[in-house]
């Protein structure tokens, strides 16, 4: 634990010093005091979901490669691992932090920075004692909040969750009665459907609706597995389960009709969705009438089908949709 007063900063970082957690600043970070301690002292002793920072990394991190939010702890001892020169409060705080990072590796970014080897960074960074961890959130500008919660992983995870559900954009709920129009939304030519038991939107879907490389092609909607009209629509027999649905039409008979992709890797993490919705935005974009089914990765799809006869028996015949005028390329 590193505790102490210091004088007011000045500096490079005297903005952060001020500003936080209030203001929107852009970090700038003085050189490296031992960039050699960061990321070499602890490796293989860390997850992988929490990276060993330096000054420099950091603000590479913060600034630059990390979209979500980004959590770093900034501890006493030379390495965030055994035998590092932690006491046993930084120990635990780290653990907890590590145990939190793991179950949204991705979703959000993580660090952990030596007060140690970088005491005047920490004094610029106005980090009074150790352990404590700062929040790193795009608003879309960039801003830093301290986290003032219990060395938990249920209260970090909480924090951090927090900041991941603010940056999701625009999911739908999606019930039998109002499908129709979801699937024929046709601002986002793609639309995935997230079929589930939970009461609340899960974060995976929330983290997936705000990835850069996803949002401007599909849109997202959560159904609720206890929605039989809709569940047999698509025939669901369990969840959760993720359905791609896209060419909503009324062929000339008035009936409706669509073609979908059910993922069904082998479990409904964040890392396997996104990899797999990207490869069909990518197919997409390449050619929006066909589709490359042999992915690269471990995942299979169904066979593509078009589903018709989706109009509810004794409704009225229904004047085709008008089909949106081919877009010129960008």
């Amino acid at each position: 634990m590193r505790l102490g007063c210091f004088p007011v900063p000045v500096g490079p970082l005297l903005a952060l010093a001020l500003l936080r957690p209030w203001g929107t600043i852009s970090l700038v970070v003085p050189p490296a005091e031992d960039d050699a301690a960061a990321g070499s002292s602890s490796e293989g002793e860390l997850p992988s979901a929490v990276e060993v920072l330096s000054p420099a990394s950091l603000d590479s991190l913060t600034t630059r490669r990390c979209a979500g939010p980004a959590a770093v702890v900034f501890h006493g001892g030379r390495v965030a691992a055994p035998g590092g020169g932690l006491d046993d409060y930084d120990r635990t705080a780290l653990d907890e932090f590590q145990a939190a990072a793991v179950e949204v590796d991705q979703m959000a970014c993580f660090g952990t920075i030596s007060c140690d080897v970088y005491p005047n960074f920490c004094d610029e960074s106005n980090v009074a004692s150790t352990p404590s961890m700062l929040l790193f959130v795009r608003t879309p500008s960039l801003q830093v909040k301290d986290y003032a919660g219990v060395w938990s992983k249920t209260a970090i995870l909480s924090a951090i969750v927090k900041h991941i559900k603010l940056r999701a954009r625009d999911i739908r709920a999606v019930a039998s009665d109002g499908a129709n129009a979801f699937l024929a939304d046709e601002l986002r030519p793609l639309k995935a459907l997230l079929f589930t038991s939970r009461k609340a939107t899960p974060v995976v879907i929330e983290a997936l609706s705000a990835d850069e490389k996803l949002w401007p092609h599909i849109r997202f909607g959560v159904a609720k597995h206890t929605d039989k009209e809709l569940t047999a629509r698509f025939q669901i027999t369990e969840v959760p389960k993720l359905v791609l649905v896209w060419d909503f039409h009324r062929k000339p008979n008035g009936t409706l009709a669509f073609s979908r992709l059910t993922y069904l890797g082998q479990e409904m993490n964040f890392l396997g969705l996104r990899s797999w919705l990207r490869e069909r935005v990518d197919a997409h974009l390449a050619d929006p009438g066909a589709w490359v089914l042999n992915s690269s990765s471990s995942m299979e799809d169904d066979a593509i089908e078009h589903l018709a006869s989706l109009v509810e028996a004794g409704t009225p015949p229904v004047p085709p949709l008008p089909l949106p005028a081919p877009r010129p390329p960008i």
